[in-house]
């Protein structure tokens, strides 16, 4: 699959649920490349004052001065969190409190079985702004592989978010072993 084709399946989901497509975004320093934000708001609780949120996916590319480790993703996600806050700040009229954020990084990185582990430190990890990670993706498009965790307790009313993925997973296989050529007969 090409960035293209990824790119108009995740275009057609936003039209399809109801998300608002927003434009990308790049950041020289430190380095951050968004292909686009999808967005829709979510209520978080039944006392409407407190309860307004607003969920987004976050489709990047991998930052080249960043590992695939736990701290190299704590970092992704706090950037992303930074870049999203900035574009739904707090103080304007209207905007809502937290925001439920799905990173989605496109990787030249192979796609391995410990990514999932990674990925916990990342979810529980806090961006220094309201956004709260709910969900990180990794996808190799040239493996044709993804890695996914979502966050527990997200809010009943967002079901889009897990079909998002199990469409993705559908078009990639989870967690492809990389050749070893001393296992080679």
């Amino acid at each position: 699959m090409t960035e293209d084709d990824f790119l108009s399946t995740w275009s057609t989901w936003q039209k399809a649920h109801s998300w608002s497509p927003d434009p990308g975004e790049v950041y020289a320093e430190p380095p951050l490349e968004i292909l686009g934000y999808a967005t829709k708001p979510v209520r978080l609780s039944r006392v409407p004052v407190f309860g307004r949120g607003l969920a987004v996916v976050a489709i990047t590319r991998h930052p080249v001065d960043l590992m695939s480790d736990a701290v190299g993703l704590q970092a992704w996600v706090e950037r992303i969190g930074k870049a999203v806050n900035g574009l739904h700040p707090p103080w304007k009229s209207r905007r809502p409190g937290a925001v439920l954020l799905t990173a989605v990084q496109l990787t030249p990185e192979p796609i391995r079985g410990e990514d999932e582990e990674r990925f916990k430190a990342a979810l529980g990890h806090w961006t220094g702004t309201r956004v709260v990670p709910a969900a990180i993706v990794r996808i190799n498009l040239g493996q044709h592989a993804m890695a996914s965790m979502m966050a527990e307790g997200l809010p009943r009313d967002m079901p889009e978010l897990g079909e998002l993925i199990d469409i993705w997973a559908g078009d990639f296989h989870r967690f492809v072993p990389m050749w070893n050529d001393t296992e080679a007969l």
